[in-house]
Parts: C-alpha cells; sequence; structure tokens
C-alpha cells in the first residue's frame, strides 16, 4: 500500500485479454451457476446485483473463472463494463458488456486484440459509438481498441521509455473519455527485476486524431485515475506509492492532483502521509482524490481511509475511520480504492484492503456514500461478498454502478465470476 507496502509486488488472479468469435454484438444470457447469485432486486441500502456474468460458451473449461476490472457510464442507459475470462490452462479471453437501458448485451472483442495475463482491462467511453478498451502489453506500449457502434480497430499506445528496458511492460490503470477524445493512464515498468524497477508514469491524450504523452516527475511512477468532465477539464492523479499498479520507483509519499485546461496540465501538490488510489473531478477549481489519510487507525497505525478534497485554493481531509474498524485485521489498513460523484454533490466509494490490483483480492469488499459531511458505509454481504474493483456514475444522475468479481466459498479470494453491481434510489 503506498510506500508503506513496497515489497509487495504486483500479484494476480487473472488477466483477460485473447480474442473473441467476431466484431459484432451479441445477446448475452444468464446461466444459473453455483456459489455466485444472480441478478436479483433483492437489494441492500439500494446496491443489488444488476448481472452476474459466468463463462462463455454452452460448455466451459472446467476451473474457467471470469472478472470484470473497468466501468464506464455516459448515461443512465449506456453503461460499459470490461474484464476477461481465464481458464485453468491460463489462457485468456476478453469479456465486454453492455447496458442499453433494458438489458446486457455481450460484445465481442476483434480476434486481433490481444494482452498480457494478470492484467486489468479498462474502458472508456462517451457514448454508445465512442467505445476504448485498454489493455497492458509486453513492450513500452500498452493497446487500445475502439469501437464505433459497427466496428472496431485497434492500435498501440505511443511507447514510454524506462529506465533499463530490459524487458518493459506496461500497465494500464486509468482511463476517461469525453465526446470525441481520450485519456489513458498506467505505469511502465521493468516486470523481469526482483523489484519490478525502474518503472515510469504514463499518460496520454487522443484528440480524435493523434496521440501525445505527457512526462510525470520519476518520483511518482504511478497514474491511479483520470476523472474527464470536458476537453478542457481533466482531472489525473500521480503517486509516488505502489498505487493500482503495484509498482514503487523509491520510498515516497509524493502524490500530485493535475489539471488539464485544455492546454496544459497543472501541477498540484497533495498534503503529505496522503496515499492517493483514485481522482474525482466536479468542475475546474473542485476535485477529490480518495485513498487513506492521516488518522489513528483501529491497530494502531497513523493512517485511515479517507479522501482530501481540493477547492481552488486549499485542502480539506475527511477521514472514513469506520471503514477500517469494519474489518479489523492486524497488519490490514482499508483505502478507499475507487470512487465517482454520487450526482448529489458526493462521492461513492469502494473500501478495499489494498489498492485495486486485480491480483490482490483482500476479502471482502464495502461501498462507502460521503454525504453532508459524513460517511455512511454498505455491506455487501447479502449480495454474495463481491470484490470491487472499480465504480462509475452516469453523469447527472445517481445511478451507479461497480464491477469486480465474487470470490469462490472454498478458497477466499479466488476469482469464480463476474460481479456488476448498480445502485438507484
Amino acid at each position: 500500500m503506498g510506500t508503506r507496502d513496497l515489497g509487495r509486488l504486483v500479484l494476480a488472479f487473472a488477466c483477460a485479454i485473447g480474442v473473441a468469435a467476431s466484431a459484432a454484438a451479441i445477446a448475452w444470457v444468464a446461466s444459473a451457476g453455483p456459489e455466485a447469485p444472480s441478478a436479483s432486486n433483492d437489494g441492500v441500502d439500494g446496491w443489488r446485483v444488476a448481472a452476474t456474468i459466468y463463462p462463455p460458451g454452452p460448455h466451459p473449461a472446467k476451473g474457467t473463472r471470469v472478472f470484470m476490472s473497468g466501468v464506464s457510464a455516459p448515461g443512465a442507459g449506456d453503461v460499459w463494463a470490461v474484464g476477461g475470462t481465464i481458464t485453468a490452462s491460463d489462457q485468456s479471453f476478453p469479456v465486454l458488456e453492455h447496458w442499453d437501458g433494458q438489458t446486457w448485451k455481450s460484445v465481442a472483442m476483434p480476434r486481433s486484440f490481444a494482452g498480457v495475463p494478470f492484467e486489468p482491462y479498462q474502458v472508456a467511453a462517451s457514448s454508445a459509438a465512442d467505445v476504448w478498451v485498454f489493455a497492458a502489453s509486453t513492450g513500452a506500449a500498452g493497446r487500445w481498441a475502439h469501437w464505433n457502434g459497427r466496428s472496431w480497430t485497434t492500435g498501440t499506445l505511443p511507447a514510454v521509455p524506462v529506465g533499463g528496458d530490459s524487458s518493459p511492460r506496461v500497465t494500464i490503470t486509468a482511463a476517461a473519455a469525453g465526446h470525441g477524445d481520450v485519456w489513458v493512464g498506467g505505469t511502465v515498468w521493468d516486470w523481469q527485476t526482483k523489484s519490478s524497477l525502474p518503472a515510469a508514469a504514463f499518460l496520454a491524450g487522443y484528440d480524435g486524431h493523434a496521440w501525445r504523452t505527457y512526462r510525470i516527475p520519476e518520483s511518482m511512477p504511478n497514474i491511479v485515475g483520470i476523472s474527464a468532465l470536458s476537453r478542457t477539464d481533466i482531472w489525473a492523479a500521480a503517486t509516488g506509492g505502489q498505487g493500482t499498479s503495484g509498482v514503487a520507483s523509491a520510498p515516497s509519499d509524493e502524490n500530485v492532483l493535475l489539471h488539464w485546461n485544455g492546454g496544459s496540465w497543472k501541477s498540484i501538490p497533495v498534503p503529505p502521509k496522503i496515499d492517493v488510489s483514485a481522482v474525482v473531478g466536479e468542475s475546474a477549481h473542485s476535485a477529490w482524490v480518495t485513498g487513506d489519510v492521516p488518522g489513528k487507525g483501529p491497530d494502531g497505525l497513523t493512517f485511515v481511509a479517507g479522501a482530501a478534497h481540493w477547492n481552488g485554493t486549499g485542502w480539506t481531509i475527511t477521514r472514513d475511520p469506520a471503514a477500517d474498524a469494519q474489518f479489523p485485521r492486524v497488519g490490514d489498513v482499508y483505502e478507499l480504492t475507487s470512487a465517482t460523484a454520487d450526482g448529489r454533490g458526493g462521492l461513492w466509494a469502494v473500501a478495499e484492503g489494498y489498492p485495486p490490483v486485480v491480483g490482490s483480492l483482500p476479502g471482502q469488499a464495502s461501498l462507502w456514500h460521503y454525504a453532508n459531511g459524513r460517511w455512511t458505509g454498505v455491506q455487501l454481504g447479502r449480495l454474495g461478498d463481491p470484490d470491487l474493483f472499480q465504480i462509475a456514475g452516469a453523469p447527472g444522475t445517481a445511478s451507479m454502478w461497480a464491477v469486480g468479481t465474487f470470490v469462490t466459498a472454498a478458497a477466499s479470494g479466488y476469482p469464480r465470476y463476474g460481479a456488476i453491481l448498480r445502485y438507484e434510489n
């Protein structure tokens, strides 16, 4: 967790990159499956299971499992969730699901689109005719696939060098789309070295014509979040801790909030002792970062789950010690690892024990809501105890979506079925 856990490398349970049958959309049908709940209206505090994603095909191979790692919601009736399957023999295949306001449908990815096992996908959509999917790669450039509502195009992201470059790999950790443009971030790291170092942050934007990369200080090798409000109002966050890639270049608690005004990035230092895992933009002068913040945790540590708000001139820290108190395991510290605006001036956030590396799977997640100056939690036990990786809200609405995986009862933390949760209240 940030620089407080530099020895932790990128763990993995699954990665989804592979190929699908065609670029045509096909109907998604949920089948019955053990140990995971089906879509149901029996919810918890407004949250319910919207879809359970099982291995595709009539006779999936034994041991095949599914996870969902990213979600984008350009509208209440236009939601995209991405993830993948992985078989017992470590063969990987992509999963992309679309909600049109009535039903979920599976959208097949192009055959040529491939990535790296044990790395998550990210998805960014501005409409049903402008959808981007990003995948990790071995090499100093990640991969992208773009859906225009009729067909796919694919390509590679600009290469970013990292010291040594003996065996570079790109981990894609964040993405956001606007109308006609898209932003993507992550970490380039040398995956064959003992400590996954050296590493460098990766931040790139596409304006409809060409890709452009932006330099981030070497002391902060991880882009942990991107929030796009308009073409001239983009927020991002970088950290010197392990972030969502599990990589850290030096013992540093340095974090920075970045704002794009359409022509350049402005760097805003985050207060000391805050470990950033996500960013939520509100306006050109207002943004949140979430993760953990200074405070007394249940096991005597000096940091707790929480958030910090930038109002254009200064920072305000809001602590959420109850998130840690829910699961007081020795040595564990819970972070708010993914967050989104609630459409009413507050936040929804996922609380997990580690940053949302797809392989970390710390155990039961909870969802936390910040409104009117206080945090309230939603325990997800009645929904099947999902591990959650990402949450997103449809702009201007109170419609929320969260994705992750249901784990097996026999092996806690082992992924089994993909999970898509929905909030409506």
